[in-house]
Order: C-alpha cells, then structure tokens, then sequence
C-alpha cells in the first residue's frame, strides 16, 4: 500500500503562470524553481496512522503543521509557505474506497488552502495539479485497500 519511492517532477505537469497586459505592456511572471517541487511520494504512515503524501524542493526548511480541517494536516515551510506534505487520516474517513476518498480529501483541501493563503498559492496550485494529474502512478495499489 505504500509508495516509498521517489518520482522525479521534471516536466510531469505543465503549470502556466497566467500574462497580464497591464498598461499595454504585457507581464508574465516567472515560477522560481525553487518553489516547484523536483519530486514527490505517497505512503503510509503507520506510527502516524495517516496516508502522507510528500513534496521535496530543491532547498530544505522546517516546517509547521497546519490543520486543514479534522481529518487533514498539512505541514507548510516555515519561511517559503511551501507545501511540503498533506498528512490525511483515512481512518477517520470511513469511506468503501480508499483511493477514492484519499484523491477527493487532497483535492478538497488543497482547494481551500490555495483560496486561502497569499503567500504559496502558486506552490498550491502546483501539488493540487500534480496529484490530479499523477494521481494512478501516485498511489499505485490503494484502490485495492478496503476500509472496514
């Protein structure tokens, strides 16, 4: 049921950072490498009992837990606001599907964390559309695991 693996990012996600014309000169804003992860992994957790999925960066930095709502905790650089994992207790969740309910909890409050914060949101957007879009090669045999 885990995925300890690393997978490589390289070009896995086309993210296009929107060009705004303003005052007839047109502005396009560049993603810092550094806050596009270079790779990310699933597993579970089971001293924490919460399926994890993980973002590495090209730098390191602490990190500080954020609650994202009572069965997801997201850990978030200290100082870059960086997604680094979303912690997702799917015990809690008492749903048939696992793999399914897993993708929907993600994507939920991924969903509200970009609307909310300043800072990051780029960063957000980019995990959100990574576990979408890598989703089966992301969690590869969860939707074989039953929730009883």
């Amino acid at each position: 049921m885990t995925q300890a693996e690393w997978m490589d990012i390289a070009e896995a996600v086309d993210v296009a950072v929107p060009a705004n014309h303003e005052r007839g000169v047109l502005v396009e804003l560049l993603l810092s490498a550094y806050d596009f992860p270079e790779a990310f992994r699933s597993r579970y957790d089971e001293k924490l009992r919460r399926y994890v999925i993980e973002f590495r960066y090209l730098d390191d930095e602490p990190s500080l837990a954020m609650r994202g709502d009572e069965h997801v905790v997201f850990l978030i650089g200290k100082y870059t606001k960086r997604l680094k994992a979303l912690q997702l207790d799917v015990d809690a969740l008492k749903v048939d599907r696992v793999d399914l309910a897993v993708k929907k909890e993600a994507d939920d409050a991924l969903g509200r964390l970009v609307s909310s914060e300043g800072k990051g949101r780029q960063n957000y957007e980019i995990a959100r559309k990574l576990i979408t879009d890598k989703w089966k090669d992301l969690v590869p045999g969860l939707g074989t695991l039953v929730h009883a």
